[in-house]
């Protein structure tokens, strides 16, 4: 395929300009999205940090509230001996004022004898509860600090947790202190974690249920393990062995960052769609992409121009003065002011049409002067045949006047007679140069008048 040098020098100019603007908007993409990335995955790696710290703050304060009040000897002699109805009475001033004034997270406070029948509650009532089946309330009989599971609360119809202390009395455990926490106040900082239009915030316990989501349907009916995404599942397994870590995964066709970090019994998460937090990091691309078309349309406009009035238009005069040239016009000149190559060349043609010119002149000039010396020897020959004629003839008298000089005669004929055939062939050549200068001067008067 023939392409126009105005097309050539487009093409080349196109990825001049193209190529390196191309390559420094996909490197200025790429920095912005690594550093986009590098921020957003700190941030969220901190924003757990804080999410769980949150969490773990709460815990240990109403863990020090229980392990205060589990001290007080008035609550662990009324677990040993509750028929006392003073020893009732004080107890039961003593935990409501506990809840009372840590009403925001505490739901309530419970005695509950070694047998596991709950003896006294913070409440006004007693609702007959019987915790001798749950694994905190046997843990704490080992003298042990428990907290657990997340539970749902029959009473409150919430979602709770229950912390127990054992309440001792000259050495011996004669009961257990439960404080039940309303959940939703211990994953209130997780609640609150934002990011972007859909990230949030959620916490599992060790074994992958959720315990705390934005969806309130996924609580304690959602596992996240065994799960068919591997990647989800492989940070799943990570979570359930207690470490702090972060990671990438699709869930539900939506590409995520996940950070997580262990808090008391459960791990606080917080997730991200990287399409979310990426989107400044899309739209410098974007931006970087208009820019970089816009360039180099605007820069392809002025090469067009430049290239057209600077370069084009004068290889086009130069090509159409050759053409006329060619076809015989030594008239022709070529007026280029360019001021590079382009302006030598157009003087160089203005230079060989000038000589080529004066060769012409040259040539017409000689023809004149053959075709003038080719009439002088054509006059020469004839006056040369006139005289051989007038010698023929007196050479004929002679013959007949002198017939004993006969043979000297013939002689004498045969001589004349070459010589007059050597003049005819001289005449001959002299017509021939003539024509041939003719011919020379008709050529030399046609380039003339191209």
């Amino acid at each position: 395929m023939k392409l126009s040098l105005k097309v050539k020098i487009s093409i080349l100019l196109f990825l001049i300009i193209s190529v390196p603007l191309a390559i420094s908007g996909i490197i200025s993409h790429n920095l912005a999205s690594n550093a986009l990335q590098q921020t957003i995955e700190e941030e969220l790696r901190d924003t757990t940090a804080s999410a769980a710290k949150a969490v773990d703050s709460e815990l240990e304060a109403v863990g020090s509230y229980l392990s205060i009040a589990s001290k007080n000897d008035t609550l662990a002699a009324f677990a040993a001996n509750p028929a006392g109805e003073a020893a009732k009475k004080l107890a039961h001033t003593y935990i409501s004022g506990i809840q009372q004034d840590h009403a925001k997270l505490l739901e309530s406070l419970i005695i509950a004898g070694t047998g596991g029948q709950v003896l006294l509650t913070s409440s006004p009532e007693n609702p007959g509860l019987d915790v001798r089946d749950q694994d905190y309330f046997q843990q704490a009989l080992q003298g042990k600090e428990a907290v657990s599971e997340v539970l749902f609360s029959k009473e409150s119809n919430q979602h709770i947790v229950a912390i127990a202390r054992p309440l001792e009395h000259d050495g011996h455990i004669t009961g257990v202190l439960i404080g039940t926490v309303v959940f939703n106040s211990l994953s209130s900082p997780v609640a609150e974690v934002k990011i972007g239009d859909s990230g949030y915030g959620y916490m599992t316990d060790r074994t992958g249920l959720i315990v705390y989501h934005p969806d309130q349907g996924k609580i304690l009916k959602e596992t996240l393990d065994n799960n068919s995404n591997k990647e989800l599942n492989a940070l799943v397994q990570i979570m359930k062995s207690g470490k702090a870590s972060d990671g990438f995964y699709t869930y539900e066709g939506v590409h995520k960052y996940m950070s997580f970090q262990p808090a008391g019994n459960w791990v606080v998460a917080t997730t991200a769609n990287v399409q979310d937090y990426m989107a400044p990091a899309t739209e410098i691309r974007n931006m970087t992409l208009i820019i970089v078309i816009a360039f180099i349309l605007i820069a392809l406009l002025v090469a067009y121009f430049f290239t057209t009035r600077n370069i084009v238009h004068p290889i086009i005069k130069l090509e159409q003065a050759m053409s006329r040239a060619g076809e015989g016009n030594l008239t022709v000149h070529t007026s280029i002011r360019s001021g590079d190559e382009l302006q030598e060349l157009s003087e160089s043609f203005n230079t060989m049409i000038d000589k080529q010119k004066a060769i012409i002149e040259k040539v017409r000039a000689g023809s004149v002067s053959l075709t003038s010396m080719s009439e002088e020897m054509a006059a020469s020959s004839e006056e040369i045949s006139a005289s051989i004629q007038e010698i023929s003839s007196s050479t004929q008298e002679i013959a007949a006047g002198a017939e004993n000089n006969n043979q000297s005669v013939v002689n004498a004929s045969q001589v004349l007679v070459q010589l007059s055939s050597l003049v005819q062939m001289a005449q001959s050549k002299a017509a021939a140069t003539s024509g041939n200068a003719d011919v020379t001067n008709q050529a030399a008067q046609r380039g003339e008048r191209r």
